[in-house]
């Protein structure tokens, strides 16, 4: 019988990978202290050993309410110093700033509370939170705890506290394990689970423990698989009093009890891959493996019914009579006297459309907050000159409707904050407000709180990220927020190459749409100009590059214009008397080669965009071509994508044609083979080399 020999790392990673771990919180093992690499990845730099975590639902007697109590604890594997962060987490609480089911749980019920009951007091608070790191020092455990300097907390958003936590004293070898609890008021925002992260996890499960009274959709997404398991119903009751009047008067406790079925269920996965960031995606995060509780309804007999909070009309409607959102725009008082001098004169809506935005961007400067609700609300926001993003822009929707545009709040999510899907209506989802203005059948949008989004109907890139919600009390509706057009980018360039092989050039590109935004925004502040010169000449490598100006045309916006001069330094001849040279690399298309050959996620082009270039060279005296690239014609299925190169010698001259058009913003997983040959196919094009001989 032959033996076989394993590497010895390798028997002691599947030895720890077989291994199950106490996960009683403080019980860490010796071998956990020695692990030296992931059992699952051998390049990981640290590793979930587990994470679990659960959702209960209580009835809390002295508040006569329902609460979650939410509880998770976690043990992470330090291996490398690259991951030394890797521990580092954040704890969110919820904070009531929309009416949401349990703000109005007892509105209409015509009782009256037992003394000391104020269900309007909704929070969510810590109840538990302990925290260690254990480092391994002289063959001995030694522990670490969390204290208050470890913790930063400030506020996200208007709806949301976050606290940011670091372990002490973490090194290469260190185990850091944390396990809290939060108590919460608002039964609609139950807690989300993620099962993969940024590195591997061995472990994640996320228990719940469900009444039957309260409905939820539930969602599972990303690729990696999740076990579902369920145990046996428990039957269980709750106790609901209130103080009713007798007729003479006097009042007793009366009180109903309620028998319910609590459920509960495993959401149960194993040795999760590290969510990868790809090249061209969205938000990562948007792809990770996790599960979402989306409030449905909730149905008491004879007690309380609420209903229809995850529809959008529910959404639109909450929104309207919000006193930090529609309510801000129903101010029949609110008046900007000083608006008429701005449009005075102006007819055409589309001319208003920019007046009025750059008004409200010159009144109003953004104090970098996010989010959907006004802070201290538009008036003051426009009297102090200064506000959060929903003040300045809904704002904005006031002065338009008072110009007699026919304008409504968009909310939509930032790319950076992650997608909004159809089957998940919640608030939270949401960050950002633009204004959009409805002519014939088009819908403008504008923004006056990005510093440099001056171009009609074009948004920041950050806020192209798909799915928007249109409010409005005669015709809400989703809205998708990518572009249908083409954007275009063209450039044009002459070069000459002198007798010692110093190639000098010129080049204008014309930049429209997002293409011209895309260049505002990489040129912004004071470095702007000094950036873009270091970026174009690390296209041309041994040059130096003069002469850049950019234009942007207040008469054509959205169009930018960029040119520049510039001088390749002498290009080294081989010994058989012949120059290299691979123009297409200096304007060509800036696509990363994709690596693997599969794709879990979709990629992202951000915009439908077409870019091309023509670029004229004249030969040295005394060079003939010796070597040119052959011409060619790629398309995607379908027409969802073109490439066209053309090289030809003209005269003394050599000229190169070439132009990709991309007319999609996303290309889904089943799409990314053909896409990735298509793509690699471009770059190996550009890579070409054109010969030139000595005659």
């Amino acid at each position: 019988m032959k033996s076989i020999l394993l590497p010895i790392f390798l028997l002691l990673s599947l030895s720890l990978f077989a291994q199950t771990y106490d996960q009683k919180f403080g019980k860490i093992s010796m071998a956990e202290m020695e692990m030296k690499i992931c059992p699952i990845d051998s390049s990981a730099e640290a590793v979930v050993l587990f994470d679990i975590g659960e959702t209960r639902m209580v009835y809390n007697e002295t508040i006569q309410d329902f609460q979650l109590e939410y509880t998770r604890q976690f043990r992470i594997k330090i291996l490398s110093e690259k991951g030394i962060n890797s521990g580092n987490f954040e704890i969110s609480f919820y904070r009531n700033k929309i009416n949401q089911p349990n703000a109005s749980r007892f509105k209409g019920l015509g009782l009256a509370l037992p003394e000391g009951v104020h269900p309007g007091n909704a929070q969510e608070k810590l109840s538990i939170f302990k925290g260690l790191t254990y480092n391994l020092v002289n063959g001995k455990i030694e522990k670490y705890k969390i204290e208050k300097e470890n913790i930063l907390t400030e506020n996200k958003d208007i709806n949301y506290i976050v606290q940011k936590i670091s372990f002490p004293k973490v090194e290469k070898g260190s185990v850091v394990e944390c396990k809290y609890s939060i108590v919460s008021d608002f039964m609609f925002n139950m807690q989300p689970w993620t099962f993969q992260k940024s590195i591997p996890v061995l472990l994640s499960r996320y228990d719940t423990y469900l009444f039957d009274y309260y409905k939820y959709n539930i969602h599972i997404s990303g690729c990696e698989p999740v076990r579902e398991e369920n145990s046996t119903p428990l039957n269980k009751y709750f106790t609901f009093a209130w103080l009713e009047s007798e007729q003479l008067g006097n009042r007793r406790l009366g009180y109903i009890r309620y028998n319910y079925f609590e459920n509960k269920k495993s959401y149960i996965a194993k040795n999760i891959p590290a969510l990868k960031i790809n090249s061209l995606v969205d938000n990562v995060n948007n792809y990770a493996t996790k599960i979402d509780f989306e409030f449905q309804y909730l149905l008491i007999p004879r007690l309380i019914h609420e209903d229809n909070y995850s529809s959008w009309e529910s959404l639109n409607k909450r929104l309207l009579e919000n006193d930090d959102f529609g309510n801000q725009l129903n101010d029949g008082e609110y008046k900007m006297t000083d608006l008429s001098k701005v449009i005075e004169g102006v007819d055409k809506p589309e001319d208003k459309i920019a007046r009025i935005r750059s008004f409200i961007f010159n009144r109003i400067r953004w104090n970098g907050k996010y989010g959907i609700f006004t802070d201290k609300g538009v008036k003051l926001a426009y009297s102090e000159g200064s506000g959060n993003v929903a003040e300045i822009n809904l704002n904005l929707v006031i002065a338009f409707k008072q110009a007699g545009l026919n304008a409504v709040p968009i909310i939509l999510s930032t790319r950076s904050h992650g997608g909004v899907f159809e089957w998940n209506k919640n608030l939270d989802r949401f960050n950002y407000v633009i204004a959009g203005v409805k002519i014939d059948d088009k819908i403008f949008f504008s923004d006056a709180a990005n510093l440099r989004q001056e171009f009609l109907g074009i948004l920041p890139l950050e806020c192209l990220n798909g799915l928007a919600f249109i409010v409005d009390a005669k015709q809400s509706d989703q809205i998708n927020l990518y572009p249908e057009f083409v954007s275009k980018k063209s450039s044009f360039a002459t070069f000459s190459i002198d007798k010692k092989l110093t190639i000098a050039g010129k080049v204008s590109t014309t930049y429209k749409d997002y293409y011209a935004t895309q260049l505002m925004e990489s040129i912004n502040g004071n470095d702007g100009l000094k950036l873009k010169k270091e970026e174009i000449g690390n296209l041309f490598k041994n040059s130096n590059v003069d002469s850049l100006n950019v234009e942007f045309d207040k008469n054509n916006l959205p169009e930018a214009k960029e040119s520049y001069s510039v001088l390749i330094n002498a290009t080294s001849i081989s010994p058989d008397e012949t120059i290299s040279i691979t123009p297409a690399q200096w304007l060509g298309f800036k696509i990363s080669s994709f690596e693997k050959n599969d794709r879990k996620y979709p990629v992202n082009f951000i915009f439908p965009r077409e870019e091309s270039f023509v670029i004229k060279i004249t030969l040295p005296d005394g060079y003939k071509v010796d070597e040119l690239p052959s011409s060619v014609n790629y398309s995607l299925p379908e027409g969802t994508g073109k490439y066209i190169y053309n090289c030809q010698v003209v005269g003394n001259e050599l000229v190169l044609i070439s132009k990709l058009v991309i007319p999609k913003v996303e290309y889904s997983s089943n799409e990314y083979p053909a896409l990735k040959i298509f793509v690699d196919e471009i770059i190996k094009k550009q890579c070409e080399k054109i010969v030139l001989k000595k005659i």
